[in-house]
């Protein structure tokens, strides 16, 4: 059940840093960091990395490779 009294709560410290890094990156590379929960499960120090990373080497994600027919 749905509590709609409950405030809501703070975000964590990955959260905030995550917030910070994709900022970066979206003024760097025009769109938005993308979590691919189909391909990848990183833990949040491995996606902030991540994204560090990609900004310091000026490294975009690419877009998945679909193969055609294939239900998703």
């Amino acid at each position: 059940m749905v509590d709609f009294d409950r405030k809501p709560s703070d975000k964590s410290a990955e959260e905030r840093a995550f917030d910070v890094l994709n900022a970066a990156y979206t003024e760097k590379f025009g769109k938005p960091y993308v979590f691919d929960f189909a391909q990848e499960a990183m833990t949040w120090q491995e996606t902030l990395e991540d994204i560090q990373r990609r900004i310091d080497n000026d490294d975009p994600q690419t877009p998945p490779k679909y193969i055609p027919d294939v239900d998703y």
